[in-house]
C-alpha cells in the first residue's frame, strides 16, 4: 500500500464515489459528515465498517523522478460500499531521502495516522514503523503500536519471502497469526504492473482466517494518470464481519504494509 500546490492538494483529498471494491466517479454518499468529529480515534475506527485508502497523487514526483514520502487519506465507506467525503484520518511517511530513493521498497520508514477533525489535526492515532531490509526477498516487518492513551503495540505485519505470490501474515502483539492476505500471481495487475489500461489497474486480494477461511476482499485500483505518472494507489475495503478493534487497526497496517512491500516502483 506525497509538496504540491494547495488545489492539488484538495483535490487528491477527495475521493470518488464507488460501487463496493470499485472507483467510479459519482455523487457523493448520504453518510457524508454523520461520524462526530469529537469522536476518539478508537470510537471513529469502531464505527467503521469499511474504508477508503486514497494515497495522494504529487506533481513533483509525476514530472521529475523524485521520491517523496508517501501520504495517505482514509475515508470511511457507506452502506453501498462507496466512499464518502468525510476525511477521517490522515497519513503520513518519514524516512530519509536516500534511503527512499537508494533502496525504494527496501527502506526503513515510520509512518503517522493522525486523527482529522475537517482540515484540523486532532491527535496522533496510531504509528506505523519498519527498519530497512538488506534484499529484495526481504520484505521485514512492520510494527503497529497504538498511540491514543499512551503507547501500546497491537501487532505486526511481515511479508515472508514466497516465490510468485503476494502474501502478508498480520500478527497480533503476541505474534499470534490472525489473518492472511494473498492475491493471486496471474492477476493482469500484477503481471503488467504499471500498465494504465483496463484490468492492468486492479489487483485484488484476498483475506482470509487462520484456518484458511475467506474472510473478505481487498481491492486496489489506480487511475489513467495515477499509472501513467506515479506509483500512488487507492484501496477499499470492507472489514470482515464480527472482528475486534485491533483487527481492524491490523488491516489498515495490513494495507500500507503491502503498499510499501509490494507496490511501490
Amino acid at each position: 500500500m506525497q509538496g504540491t500546490s494547495n488545489n492539488a492538494g484538495n483535490q487528491n483529498s477527495q475521493p470518488p464515489s464507488a460501487n463496493p471494491g470499485q472507483v467510479t466517479s459519482g455523487a457523493q454518499s448520504p453518510l457524508t459528515n454523520l461520524i462526530p468529529v469529537s469522536q476518539s480515534g478508537l470510537q471513529v475506527l469502531e464505527s467503521l465498517h469499511g474504508i477508503y485508502l486514497k494515497q495522494k497523487m504529487d506533481k513533483f514526483e509525476a514530472l521529475i523522478p523524485y521520491e517523496i514520502p508517501n501520504r495517505y487519506n482514509l475515508f470511511p465507506l457507506d452502506l453501498d460500499g462507496n466512499p464518502t467525503d468525510q476525511r477521517l484520518f490522515k497519513i503520513k511517511e518519514k524516512s530519509a531521502e536516500c534511503q527512499r530513493h537508494c533502496f525504494r521498497q527496501r527502506r526503513a520508514f515510520k509512518l503517522t495516522v493522525k486523527l482529522m477533525n475537517d482540515h484540523t489535526e486532532v491527535m496522533d492515532f496510531l504509528k506505523l514503523e519498519r527498519p530497512g531490509v538488506c534484499c529484495k526477498c526481504d520484505k521485514g516487518e512492520m510494527k503497529i503500536s497504538l498511540l491514543e492513551g499512551g503507547e501500546k503495540v497491537v501487532g505486526f505485519v511481515n511479508a515472508p519471502f514466497t516465490c510468485c505470490k503476494v502474501e502478508i501474515l498480520v500478527n497480533d502483539a503476541n505474534h499470534k497469526l490472525r489473518f492472511v492476505i494473498k492475491a493471486e500471481c496471474l492477476q493482469p495487475g500484477l503481471i503488467c504492473f504499471g500498465c494504465p489500461f483496463g484490468s492492468c489497474r486492479e489487483i485484488s486480494f484476498t483475506i482470509y482466517d487462520t484456518g484458511s477461511k475467506p474472510l473478505g476482499k481487498l481491492r486496489r485500483k489506480t487511475s489513467f494518470v495515477q499509472s501513467c505518472l506515479t506509483d500512488s494507489d487507492d484501496f477499499t475495503l470492507n472489514f470482515p464481519l464480527k472482528i475486534s478493534l485491533d483487527d481492524k487497526i491490523l488491516l489498515l497496517g495490513a494495507i500500507l504494509m503491502l503498499d510499501f512491500a509490494y507496490l511501490e516502483r
